[in-house]
């Protein structure tokens, strides 16, 4: 298995959208399913197929975290020796010359650097 880097301020995220996932969103999806079987007819109760959908949409969600998680090496960037390299974990600052606007980048792995919700 492939380890996945990731910070420890990445890792409590992840975390914290699992815990989401399987506590929050999961419930409510299974409460949206059971109001839309109350509706009656379900072969052509559009409310239920989106409920559904929905449902293995998250389930989906929660695997992939799961793994992500599983995999994960948490690298705690503390313990890394300054050095004039950008590596993982370092925050690097980026100056366009010609306008001298600035940015802040830090360097992580993939799944801190997008949205993770």
């Amino acid at each position: 298995m492939q380890r996945v880097p990731m910070t420890p301020d990445g890792h409590a995220k992840l975390l914290e959208v699992l815990k989401y996932h399987k506590e929050y969103l999961r419930m409510k999806i299974v409460q949206d399913i059971e109001e839309a079987r109350a509706h009656g007819d379900i072969s052509e109760n559009s409310e239920f197929e989106d409920a559904k959908h929905r449902q293995a949409l998250c389930e989906g969600r929660i695997r992939d975290l799961e793994g992500k998680l599983a995999a994960c090496e948490v690298i705690d960037i503390t313990r890394i020796p300054a050095s004039n390299r950008v590596i993982f974990g370092v925050t690097v600052e980026v100056e366009d010359q010609d306008t001298d606007d600035a940015h802040v980048y830090r360097i992580v792995g993939a799944d801190e650097a997008v949205a993770v919700v």
